[in-house]
């Protein structure tokens, strides 16, 4: 089995352990393809391809955005068996590769961005706020699945603004977030230009969240005062949760996006059986229940360093 990551990213090292896990369970070879630093269907495309090349019985890969859905056509009927545990467009997928019977598992992003800018909207209400700038800054700008994440989120305040009668207003903007140093400095002027109009921030990520922690540190802002949500785990937004920085984070369970689909392909290929079409991940963390996903993480890399796949 191959794996192909779209992204080399924190985030990839649950999907990594996953593949790692059931394949020692059952007996096969595992191998995982990840060059790119930043999605690229140029990129994606290559990997794919070159990973078709080594004959896998089993491809695993994602579907970041729609330009490499010729390679993916390519791949369904090269490799005895498919799965996509992602898609930036099903439809497109179904359209395409009529045959594709492997299913989608993980994230919806307009659920997980609508998500976490509802829950920023909905937390400023409770502090008598009716007007205020819901943040999002964007490591990745012009990333497409990304980008629906974005989506969800503007409509989530629109649909909060009708229903409650606020005026909040949402921005997106380029905070430059893989790189920490870099990103910072725009966070800490972000908040010197805003001042009291900022309402939160509805975060995107790893990147960014970590990035406004040390932000607000440095300038010395309490816990809460602009409310933060944020999309996946990771160990400064899993502490930020505990300690009241941030109200909860949207989980996509990166482990079971990743060990759905290759226990799937293992009972299609053994037993004949067909996938879910859609397996939905995705759970909200706060303080009440982040004790037990930090286990889960720290028990992850463990698990990992162990299998060699930490670098």
């Amino acid at each position: 089995m191959i794996q192909v990551i779209h992204e080399i990213g924190p985030w990839h090292l649950g999907m990594d352990t996953a593949c790692k896990d059931f394949c020692d369970m059952a007996g096969w070879t595992y191998q995982q393809v990840a060059t790119q630093s930043s999605y690229n269907a140029a990129g994606m495309t290559k990997d794919i391809s070159d990973s078709m090349a080594a004959k896998p019985d089993v491809l695993v890969t994602t579907m970041p955005g729609d330009g490499i859905i010729d390679i993916l056509k390519e791949a369904f009927n090269s490799v005895p068996y498919l799965a996509i545990n992602h898609a930036f467009n099903d439809k497109l997928v179904l359209k395409e590769i009529p045959g594709y019977f492997a299913g989608f598992t993980g994230e919806i992003p307009e659920i997980s961005g609508a998500t976490v800018a509802d829950g920023v909207a909905r937390e400023l209400i409770k502090q008598g706020r009716k007007t205020g700038v819901i943040a999002c800054g964007n490591p990745v700008p012009g990333h497409e699945f990304v980008g629906r994440r974005v989506t969800g989120m503007k409509e989530a305040v629109t649909k909060v603004n009708a229903e409650a009668g606020t005026e909040f207003t949402f921005e997106e903007f380029d905070d430059k977030s893989i790189d920490l140093a870099a990103a910072v400095p725009i966070y800490k002027s972000y908040f010197r230009r805003h001042g009291e109009n900022l309402g939160g921030f509805s975060g995107l990520g790893n990147y960014p969240t970590t990035a406004i922690l040390q932000a607000m540190e440095e300038l010395d802002i309490p816990a809460n005062k602009f409310p933060i949500a944020t999309i996946d785990t990771a160990p400064a937004s899993n502490q930020a949760v505990l300690d009241g920085y941030v109200l909860f984070i949207y989980d996509n369970q990166y482990y079971a996006q990743a060990a759905i689909p290759v226990a799937q392909a293992w009972h299609y290929l053994e037993r004949s059986m067909y996938a879910l079409t859609r397996y939905p991940t995705g759970s909200i963390l706060t303080k009440d229940t982040i004790g037990g996903v930090i286990a889960r993480d720290e028990k992850l890399y463990q698990r990992a360093k162990e299998a060699g796949l930490v670098h």
